[in-house]
């Protein structure tokens, strides 16, 4: 009841329609009050479910970089590899510089042969030449 609606020639309520009046804002108030409540529990729940799905998100990721990580070199082992790969080369150097010296010196050799022969086969063949 509307005050709008009380006998204007009775500008007194009576307890009883003061009380349904009263109880009447009441539940007003209280049906606005549940709407929000209600509106504000489902945008909770939207908003933990949200987070729920970003924070699974994020775990995802997370077990992806470790399990990424778990085949990464670390340092000590990066260095030793790196230094082993150096004593190869090392060892792959002197190897090279020992065959390069056994080459030259089989060169040498070689040359010394032939040098030998040709004077050898010019002594034969002036030998023959005066033998004739």
């Amino acid at each position: 009841m509307k005050p709008a609606d009380l006998d204007t020639q009775n500008p007194f309520l009576t307890v009883t329609e003061l009380r349904d009046l009263i109880y009447r804002e009441l539940s007003l108030r209280h049906e606005a009050h549940l709407g929000v409540h209600v509106s504000d529990v489902e945008a909770l729940r939207v908003a933990y479910q949200s987070l729920a799905h970003r924070l699974e998100a994020m775990n995802e990721f997370r077990a992806a970089l470790s399990e990424q990580s778990a085949t990464f070199l670390t340092r000590s082992e990066h260095n030793a590899l790196v230094m082993s790969i150096q004593e190869r080369i090392e060892q792959m150097r002197e190897s090279v510089r020992a065959v390069e010296l056994s080459h030259s010196t089989l060169q040498a050799r070689l040359y010394t042969i032939v040098s030998v022969v040709t004077v050898g086969l010019t002594a034969i063949s002036l030998l023959l030449g005066y033998i004739r």
